[in-house]
């Protein structure tokens, strides 16, 4: 079974890991209302890094993805919102 969830891509150069952002806990993302974006804590390597609102992806995610709250990098996010987009 899959789901389409609001996704951000961590920017990090040694991550890029696609981060599912309703999996954060509250304590790991922040919204900033001047600058409409979220600051989030990468579940996959723990760094900070901020997104605009208008930069996330709607992407198709798996059971198991939803469990982890992230996966893969960048290539393999922008394959599954390629996906998702053609439905």
């Amino acid at each position: 079974m899959h789901e389409i969830e609001l996704c951000a891509i961590c920017d990090r150069p040694n991550c890029g890991a696609t981060v599912i952002v309703s999996k954060l806990g509250s304590d790991r993302k922040r919204f900033d209302s001047e600058t409409a974006s979220i600051e989030m804590i990468c579940p996959a390597c723990d760094k900070t890094f901020e997104l605009s609102i208008t930069a996330m992806e709607r992407v198709n995610v798996s059971e198991d993805q939803l469990q982890i709250g992230f996966f893969g990098g960048r290539k393999a996010a922008r394959a599954g919102f390629a996906a998702s987009s053609k439905s």
